[in-house]
C-alpha cells in the first residue's frame, strides 16, 4: 500500500494469516498502527514518510527478517527492538539520528544496516555483531570508524572518513565504496 491517501488500517489485516510483507510508504498513516503488531508471520515490513517513534510492541514481530524504517523522523530507537532474534536487515536511512544507535549494537544476528543520509560522525565498533556482513554509512558527516574490518562491503561515499582508514579496511579485505 504504497503512495495511497490510507489514514489507518483495518484491523482484520491480523487474520490474514499467509501475509509475510507488508508495505506502508507515503501514504497517510502517521505512526505504527497497532493492528501490525498482531500480524503473526510478518518477515518483511517497510513503513516510511510517517514515523517518528517505535513503540515496543516492535517485540512481538519475532519471526521479521527485514525492518524498512527509510525517510522518517526517526531520532532513537527502543531497546525492545533488539528481541528481534531473526531480523538479518535493517534500514534507518534519512532519519534523523546523530548517534549511532546504541540497540543496534546488541542485534547480534544482523546481516545487512543501512543508516546512510543521516548525521551520524562516529561507528561504533562492531565486531560484537559476527553476523555482520555489511553496513551503508553513505552521506553522513562521519569521520571516525572502528572494528569493520571483519565485514565483506562498506558504503563511505560522502562521509569523512580518511583515506587511510579507507585503505586499512581495503587492505584486511574488505569491499569499500568511497
Amino acid at each position: 500500500m504504497t503512495n495511497t491517501r490510507i489514514s489507518e488500517l483495518p484491523s482484520s489485516l491480523s487474520e490474514l494469516d499467509n501475509l509475510n510483507m507488508l508495505i506502508l510508504s507515503h501514504n497517510a498513516i502517521v505512526g505504527i498502527p497497532e493492528v501490525i503488531f498482531r500480524i503473526k508471520y510478518l518477515r518483511v515490513l517497510r513503513l516510511s514518510a510517517s514515523i517518528t517513534s517505535i513503540p515496543d510492541d516492535i517485540a512481538s514481530l519475532n519471526n521479521l527478517v527485514e525492518l524498512s524504517l527509510v525517510n522518517n523522523h526517526l531520532k532513537e530507537l527502543p531497546l525492545s527492538l533488539s528481541m528481534l532474534r531473526m531480523l538479518d536487515i535493517i534500514d534507518l536511512s534519512q532519519n534523523e539520528f546523530t548517534g549511532f544507535p546504541d540497540v543496534i549494537t546488541k542485534m547480534v544476528n544482523l546481516g545487512t544496516i543501512r543508516i546512510s543520509g543521516n548525521q551520524l560522525h562516529s561507528v561504533p565498533d562492531l565486531a560484537a555483531l559476527s553476523n555482520l556482513r555489511g553496513i551503508d554509512l553513505s552521506d553522513n558527516p562521519i569521520s571516525k570508524i572502528s572494528g569493520l574490518s571483519h565485514l565483506k562491503y562498506i558504503n563511505l561515499m560522502h562521509t569523512l572518513v580518511t583515506q587511510s582508514t579507507v585503505d586499512e579496511l581495503l587492505n584486511s579485505g574488505v569491499s569499500v565504496h568511497y
